[in-house]
Order: structure tokens, then sequence, then C-alpha cells
């Protein structure tokens, strides 16, 4: 259900690099973990010293118009990277083969394998054949002759990767031809000898920043409130940060602290109608002293009869809009109605409703076809 107050665990962040300085990507977005935020424009009310007027204070005048804050976020293995692109550029990136290596204490006997992908290697005394290396007088020598039918070898499986012997080892090297993390699936086994690990590992991407970036992107952050009665979003265009700090103890999670500053923030959002307004008092011998609080109610449109029900009590499904009436008989129905969506705790009714009736404010506290009875609340 829509709640009425923000949340720190519903707040989203989604954040897209500009192409344009300013300019708020079409594509891109994605969403990251953060434990907290103060990125917010202010412009603060600034006390003018002029002299000559008197001891009584002057009009304070608007201030510059700000957007910085602090962002607290988790070094985890897929965020880490967007906040160092945005502190120092683009990475170099490159891709690393996955490896492992079998290693042999002993020269193999007859009958002895490895697995490699799941295809069985055998160690043979007589003619190899297939799938088959002929054991050698010494460790080293059969180790020499398994790289040589290896490395010719058709299989679809074996050939996936190169083989070798490094020196002075008893050591079989594998290494998956493709760079990148698809390697990393390749099984490994022995009968025999010590395989390196179940898999190939190693395998994947890897990224260098560099300080000293002649370029520096910029991103938009946007810090949004999706659940609440009027899900609010606070986006900030031309978001550059200044600096990190690293936040780590013997125990406990690893996160980081960044300094961000950006170039101003978009209150304005054509899906809630949430804009910025500016209000002049009519009165102008009202009293009204810097700091003061007032609450304002907006009038937008004015309706003589209108039926209004709480946003809480619409069913929203396949585009249809849905409310559970309770006839005089308390078995509860679902109606199709029309109504004004305009962000607010309680909406408009134009069509489906007529004035008397009664329905679910929670809709799901009965389902259609159950009976529930009505109550009328007591006056004064």
């Amino acid at each position: 259900m829509p709640k009425l107050r923000a949340y720190g665990a519903d707040a989203t962040l989604k954040i897209a690099r500009e192409t344009s300085y300013g300019v708020m990507p079409s594509s891109g977005w994605r969403s990251l973990d953060f434990r907290s935020t103060d990125l917010a424009a202010t412009q603060p009310l600034a006390a003018d010293p002029l002299l000559g007027r008197g001891r009584n204070a002057q009009d304070p005048y608007r201030g510059l118009v700000t957007d910085e804050g602090q962002i607290d976020v988790p070094l985890d293995l897929r965020g880490t990277g967007y906040w160092l692109t945005a502190l120092f550029g683009l990475p170099t990136t490159s891709s690393v083969a996955a490896s492992g290596s079998i290693t042999f204490a002993a020269n193999p006997a007859a009958g002895q394998t490895i697995t490699l992908n799941g295809v069985v290697w055998t160690f043979v005394t007589g003619t190899p054949g297939a799938l088959q290396t002929q054991i050698q007088a010494t460790v080293t020598q059969t180790i020499d002759q398994l790289v040589t039918n290896l490395n010719a070898s058709a299989n679809p499986e074996i050939s996936k990767c190169t083989y070798s012997r490094p020196a002075s080892t008893q050591r079989l090297e594998i290494v998956f031809d493709t760079a990148g993390p698809s390697g990393n699936a390749f099984t490994i086994a022995a009968s025999h000898a010590s395989p390196s690990g179940p898999r190939l590992t190693g395998g994947g991407h890897e990224h260098l920043w560099q300080s000293g970036a002649d370029e520096i992107p910029s991103h938009t952050i946007e810090i949004g409130h999706p659940k609440l009665t009027t899900p609010v979003f606070f986006r900030h265009l031309g978001t550059m940060a200044e600096s990190i700090e690293f936040e780590l103890g013997q125990d406990g999670p690893a996160n980081a602290r960044l300094q961000l500053v950006a170039q101003g923030e978009e209150r304005v959002d054509p899906a809630t109608g949430a804009r910025d307004v500016r209000l002049s008092l009519a009165d102008a011998a009202v009293d009204a002293p810097s700091g003061l609080t007032v609450t304002v109610n907006l009038v937008i449109e004015q309706r003589e009869s209108a039926i209004s029900v709480p946003r809480s009590a619409i069913i929203q499904s396949g585009g249809e809009a849905r409310v559970r009436v309770v006839p005089a008989d308390g078995i509860v129905i679902e109606r199709a109605i029309s109504f004004v969506d305009w962000p607010a705790e309680s909406v408009i009714v134009t069509s489906g409703l007529q004035a008397g009736e009664h329905i679910l404010a929670d809709p799901d506290t009965a389902q259609p076809g159950e009976q529930v009875k009505v109550r009328t609340a007591p006056q004064g």
C-alpha cells in the first residue's frame, strides 16, 4: 500500500553515464545499492551587512544555489566500478583467461586417467590410441608427451585449452584459449594426481583505473521514494565525484564515502506532476520572519459536487481501475471506475460510482462474494 512517510528501506538510487554534460541519458540506467546520502540542492538566505540603516536587520538575499553532498556506498563487485569511473574516468579493460593445473607426484601407471571437461584421457604402456598418452621413462617425459598429445587433439573439449609444462616442474598447466569468464566452467580432475581445483579459475575482465585522466564522465543520479502516496524522485544532472574515502576495519562490511557535486536538481516529474512553486503574500502587512514554517493548501480546481475516494481503495491491473463496492445486501462486488489520476491521497471518481454507495477503503479486507456488514461511524 502507498505510504504517507518516506522510509530509507524504500529509497532507490539509479545512475546513468551522461554523453553530454548535464543532459539526462535516455538509456543505460542501473540501480545501485547505497547506505545513505545527503545529496540535495540548497539555496541559503544570506544576511546583508549593510551599514547606515540602523540596528534592524535588512532583508536577506538569496544565496548561490548549490547541489552537492555525500553518499555512502558499499564496496561491492558491481557498484564500485561506477563510482571509480565517476572519480577517475573510464578504465582500461582487458580480459584474462581462466587457468589451472594438474600436479603429478610420480610417473603415472597404466590405466590412470585425467579428466578434462568431462573427457577421460588415459595413460597406457603400449601404442596409444585416441584420448591416450604413452607412459615414458620419467614423469617429466610423460607430461611432455601428454602436452604434445593434448595440443594435437581434435576433440572439441580438449582443444578449448592450451597445455604446457613449466620448466623444472611435474605440473601440467592448462590455459583456456578464450579470455574471459567462460573458461571458469571448464572442469579438471585426475585419478592419481592433484588438480588445482575442480574447475579452471581466474577468467574474467580486469579493469584498471588511473588518476590524471583528461576527461571525467558526468552522471545523472536519481534518488527516489516510489512507495509514497505521491511518489517523489530527485534527479541530479551533471553529477561529478570530487573525492572518495574508504571505511575499512577488522570486521564488518567495506564501505566508501564519496563527495559529489552536481549541476542542479530537477524536481519536475511528468509522471507525478510534482513541481516547485513560488508563493507571495497577498497581505504585505503579514509578519513573516526568516525561518518561519508555513503550511500551504494549493487549490488546483474546484467542483461543486464530486465523488472522492481514497487512492488505497482502487485496484489497478490490466489497464483497468476497479473498487470493491458493498451494496445493500452486504455481498462485496467489484466495479470498474474512471477517476482523475492526480498525485494525492484521495482522487475524484468521474464514472462507476454513485453518491452514497459504500466501498472498501482497503480492498484486501474482503474478496468479491463475501458478505460484510456496514457500520455507520458515530457523529460528533
